[in-house]
């Protein structure tokens, strides 16, 4: 088989493209992006025969779906295969008059050509990829390799052997060894069945005959202590009627002698109300006459108040006049200056002293026959620099020389301040003691003078002791009157608290009284019908018990009396219950019969079984030679690969080996399971190769498999393959292309590299 053309239309990137092929070694030099890969898959697609499968792959933008025609040429005869998504149909027409509509009468028509299952092996054996040169033998070329092989025949009589007769596997289509093991295992497992029921049957008759003659020894004891407790009940409840009377008579006993008590302390109770009551007015006459005594009192208390705020007011005034006298005694001779004019006088003592701190000036001595003195200090040099004002002495001569004039017009002022005040902050103190002293004169106007003063707090303090003296008492007589409030309070509220006792006495006693009525009422109708049926056994068993705890027993047995009852109606129930499955014996005859039957089916598998021996052994020597026919063509194939792979490297690597039992291998171990032997003689793992030198390999190995199982010359799809090969190995893997073109196959190279 061999390709023509191959025309696409919104395939992928090839929106309307045809591409033309010649016989031998075609290549296809275009740039990325061209749509090499693409023209590949677009083939493979088309040879899958499923139209929906291009539906995904429409060219981005177009709404119509793909269509592919491939041309390709069989024994000299044309035909145009066409695979169409937007009619979702298949069609191949040839010049012999070839006319299909069906992807299986396509298939049918290739494999009669001589190209089974050509739609795997173009996918799996003839399109080789850069990044993807690894093969699984899927369905279709695991029919092509077993078509050489034969081993599959080989395994699939073992398989047969192992599922049809070993596991039954074989469903709908059971052979007679099978259906015949089965059907004697499937009898074998109702008759165990049948084994096991009947045996429990015999089993649970027995329990059941065991447990109902438990159920009846049950009843007839528990009747009997259901009797006893019945018994014991009725005395228990003569026994209470005894107590409850007893009961009631001491409990009128008891209300009587309550009631004459409360007579009593009534009677009592009301001499103390009187007594009290004659309290309460004497202490109310003593308490009205002390009101008034304190009520003087008091208001010499007010006055007290308003002499001290009088006399405090005094005490100020002298304390103000006595600061004064303090502040003068201070300043002495210059109490009587002018504050504000001595603040003028020491802004310009302050401003001199800045002058003079700013204002610099230089002497310069020309000549001098004696001594030159500085502020009394020889001079030393010429020249003499001073800051404000200096003295200078000569001989008999003595000068102040200022460095500014505004320095000599205050300088006597300031000699005057400096001898009366000695210092700035000497004068700013007497300027603040003045302001101070000042403000004392404004104070005192508010004031009468000292004498009056002193004239007024000498009254004041006299006034003052005098009341204080009539004042000593009042304390003494405020506690006396504190006193008999308090105890006025007491007795009125013993007084409420007994005349509240004796209402509830009063209250007390008209409730005993109907009480106690009730009561008689009551033990006269009590019934009597007891006193008969109490025997003196019974009395002394319960001596000393109380009606509570004759009441708790009473509860106890009627507690009992009821679980009796209800356990005797469930035993009961299980003894009519057991009763009915002790009718139903069972079979054992039939059982009998079983054990037997069981015996001979249990021989027949045991035949059956000894035959499943023999036949695995069988299946064990198929396996066997299934292992030695794939070992066979392993080596085979292995030869041709380490041929093709020699022929690549230039005779670099000698020999290699595929670490798989059977070429019907997986896709993983196809490009994993490899070990290539260099020239040296060392072993490399595929894993150790470099990434050219493994896709060499792979890529021998993909030959050696077409050229072991594909026998029909066709046409091999290249994408990329020398992307990982050195300028030597791309030349000779191109000689061995070039050599399958000339035994009739094509090859079809797609590369950006030239």
């Amino acid at each position: 088989m061999k390709l023509i053309k191959a025309v696409f239309k919104n395939y992928k990137i090839l929106e309307e493209s045809e591409f033309s092929f010649k016989e031998g070694l075609n290549f296809i030099n275009e740039a990325n992006e061209f749509g090499k890969s693409t023209i590949i898959e677009g083939i493979v697609d088309a040879f899958s025969l499923n139209p929906a499968s291009l539906i995904p792959k429409k060219t981005e933008g177009k709404e119509i779906p793909p269509v592919i025609k491939i041309a390709f040429v069989i024994q000299e005869d044309t035909y145009e295969l066409k695979i169409n998504a937007q009619e979702e149909r298949v069609f191949l027409k040839g010049k012999d008059g070839t006319e299909l509509e069906s992807p299986q009468g396509i298939k049918k028509f290739l494999a009669a050509k001589g190209y089974q299952h050509f739609p795997h092996v173009l996918e799996g054996l003839l399109v080789l990829k850069e990044r993807d040169l690894s093969v699984g033998a899927t369905r279709g070329l695991k029919d092509i390799f077993d078509a050489v092989l034969r081993s599959a025949s080989v395994e699939n009589l073992e398989n047969r052997i192992r599922n049809e007769f070993i596991l039954q596997r074989a469903g709908l289509r059971q052979k007679p060894f099978g259906q015949q093991k089965r059907a004697l295992e499937e009898k074998l497992l109702d008759l165990e069945e049948k084994l096991s029921s009947l045996l429990r049957e015999k089993e649970e008759f027995e329990k059941n005959k065991k447990n109902l003659k438990k159920i009846k020894e049950e009843i007839k004891n528990l009747s009997q202590k259901q009797k006893e407790l019945l018994q014991k009940y009725e005395q228990l409840k003569h026994m209470r009627a005894y107590l409850e009377l007893r009961a009631l008579e001491q409990e009128k006993e008891n209300l009587e002698k309550e009631l004459k008590n409360l007579v009593a302390r009534e009677e009592k109770l009301n001499r103390e109300v009187l007594n009290l009551a004659e309290k309460i007015s004497s202490l109310k006459k003593h308490i009205e006459k002390q009101n008034e005594e304190i009520a003087k009192l008091i208001a010499a208390k007010e006055k007290i108040k308003v002499l001290k705020d009088r006399l405090q007011r005094v005490e100020k005034g002298l304390c103000l006049f006595k600061e004064i006298q303090q502040k003068e005694a201070a300043l002495g001779d210059s109490k009587n200056l002018d504050p504000e004019a001595l603040e003028t006088s020491l802004r310009d003592w302050k401003t001199f002293l800045a002058l003079k701190k700013r204002a610099r000036g230089l002497i310069k001595i020309l000549s001098a026959k004696g001594q030159v003195f500085v502020n009394r200090i020889p001079a030393e040099g010429q020249e003499i620099a001073f800051q404000g004002r200096v003295r200078l002495e000569y001989q008999d001569l003595c000068l102040d020389i200022f460095a500014d004039t505004k320095v000599a017009d205050l300088s006597e002022r300031e000699e005057k301040l400096g001898q009366k005040f000695g210092s700035p902050e000497n004068l700013l103190s007497i300027i603040k003691k003045l302001r101070e002293l000042k403000g004392l004169y404004e104070q005192t106007k508010y004031y009468e003078s000292l004498d009056e003063l002193l004239k007024q707090k000498n009254g004041l303090t006299k006034e003052l002791e005098s009341l204080f003296a009539s004042l000593a008492s009042l304390e003494t007589k405020r506690k006396e009157h504190e006193k008999l409030k308090e105890e006025l309070t007491r007795h009125e509220i013993q007084e409420r608290k007994l005349q509240q006792e004796i209402f509830q006495a009063r209250e007390r006693s008209k409730t005993l009284s109907e009480k106690l009525s009730a009561l008689e009422d009551e033990i006269k109708s009590f019934p009597r019908d007891f006193e008969e049926k109490l025997s003196l056994k019974t009395l002394r068993a319960y001596e000393g018990l109380s009606l509570k705890d004759i009441s708790e027993k009473i509860s106890q047995a009627e507690k009992s009396l009821l679980q009796m009852e209800q356990k005797l109606n469930d035993l009961e129930i299980e003894r009519v219950r057991f009763e009915e499955r002790v009718k139903r014996e069972p079979d054992l005859a039939r059982f009998e019969d079983l054990l037997r039957e069981k015996a001979r089916l249990e021989q027949k598998i045991l035949r059956l079984n000894r035959l499943e021996k023999v036949l695995r052994i069988s299946a064990d020597l198929l396996a066997r030679l299934n292992a030695e026919l794939n070992r066979e063509y392993l080596r085979n194939f292995e030869e041709h690969v380490a041929k093709y792979f020699s022929l690549i490297t230039g005779g670099r690597y000698q020999k290699v080996s595929f670490k798989e039992e059977s070429l019907f291998f997986d896709r993983e171990a196809f490009a994993k399971n490899w070990e290539a032997v260099r020239d040296d003689g060392k072993r490399f793992e595929i894993d150790r190769l470099s990434d050219g030198t493994r896709a060499q390999l792979l890529l021998a190995a993909r030959l050696a498999l077409v050229r072991l199982f594909f026998k029909r010359e066709a046409f091999f799809l290249f994408d990329e393959p020398f992307a990982y090969f050195d300028k030597y190995r791309r030349e000779r893997t191109i000689s061995i292309l070039k050599n399958l073109a000339e035994t009739g196959w094509q090859v079809i190279v797609m590369s950006a590299h030239k």
